[in-house]
C-alpha cells in the first residue's frame, strides 16, 4: 500500500529533486512534512499540485518556497486544511491569498515570521476561510487591527490565535476577536506593545471558552485587566508579569 503521510523534516540534504521523485504518482498522499529542508522550493510545490490532489497537511517551515509556488499548490491541492509557512522569507500576501481563495477547508495556518504578510492576507482569510480554527501570525510586524478585525468578522470558528510581537495590533483588534470569536480557547500575545487592559476586560466579558492566555511582555497590561480575567475566566491559565504589591 502507498504511504499517505511522509515526514522528511530536518534533513538538510532533501531537495526539490528528491521531493519531485517522492511524490510522483503518489495520488493518495495526504500529509507531507518538509520542515527545515532549506533546499525545498517551488518545484516541489508544483509537483505536489500535479500529483497530490488529496493533500491535506503540509509543513513548509523554513523552506525556500515563494508566492509563485504557493499559487500552483493552491490550485492543485484544494483540500489543504493545515499549512505551516513559518519563517518562509519569500512568502507574502499573494501566496496566502491564493491559499485562502482556493483551499476553502483551511483550518490551520502558520505564517509566523513571514515579514511580507500583511492585512491583505488576513482580509482574504476573513472572506474565504470559514473553517479557520488556528492562526499563527507571530512576528508579522506589518499586520494591524484592520487585518485582525477581518479575521474576527469572518472566522467564527477561530480557537487559537498566536500573535507574539505584532506591534501593529492594539486593543481595538483584540476586543473584536473577543466579541466575535466565541470558540477562542488560546490567545498568545507575548510582547505585544499595543495590547492593554481593554483587551483583557473584553476577554473576561466575552471569551468564556478561553483556557490559555499569554500576555507576558505586554507592558500596558495592569492588575486591573488581569484581576478581571482571574475573576471571570474560571479554569483559564494566565501567563503574565504580575506586580506583587
Amino acid at each position: 500500500p502507498q504511504l499517505t503521510a511522509i515526514d522528511v523534516s530536518k534533513l538538510p540534504e532533501v531537495s526539490d529533486h528528491g521531493i519531485c521523485e517522492l511524490v510522483e504518482n503518489r495520488s493518495i498522499l495526504t500529509d507531507l512534512n518538509v520542515a527545515l529542508c532549506a533546499k525545498v522550493g517551488d518545484s516541489s510545490l508544483r509537483a505536489l499540485a500535479a500529483n497530490c490532489a488529496e493533500l491535506r497537511a503540509l509543513n513548509l517551515t523554513a523552506t525556500a518556497v515563494t508566492n509563485e509556488g504557493l499559487a500552483a499548490l493552491a490550485q492543485g491541492c484544494p483540500k489543504l486544511a493545515r499549512v505551516n509557512l513559518t519563517r518562509c522569507a519569500e512568502v507574502g500576501d499573494d501566496g496566502v491569498i491564493m491559499l485562502a481563495v482556493r483551499c476553502t477547508e483551511l483550518a490551520s495556518l502558520f505564517v509566523a515570521r513571514c515579514a511580507a504578510v500583511t492585512d491583505a492576507s488576513l482580509g482574504a482569510l476573513g472572506s474565504f476561510s470559514r473553517e479557520l480554527a488556528e492562526l499563527h501570525i507571530a512576528g508579522c510586524e506589518a499586520i494591524t487591527d484592520a487585518g485582525v478585525v477581518a479575521i474576527a468578522n469572518g472566522c467564527a470558528k477561530l480557537g487559537a490565535f498566536l500573535l507574539d510581537t505584532c506591534s501593529g495590533i492594539t486593543d481595538a483588534g483584540i476586543c473584536e476577536v473577543a466579541k466575535r470569536c466565541t470558540l477562542l480557547h488560546t490567545l498568545q500575545a507575548i510582547g505585544c506593545s499595543g495590547i492593554g487592559d481593554e483587551s483583557l476586560l473584553a476577554l473576561a466579558r466575552h471569551s468564556r471558552s478561553l483556557a490559555r492566555l499569554d500576555v507576558r511582555g505586554c507592558s500596558r497590561i495592569t492588575e486591573v485587566g488581569l484581576e478581571a480575567c482571574d475573576r471571570d475566566l474560571k479554569g483559564c491559565r494566565i501567563f503574565a508579569q504580575r506586580s506583587h504589591v
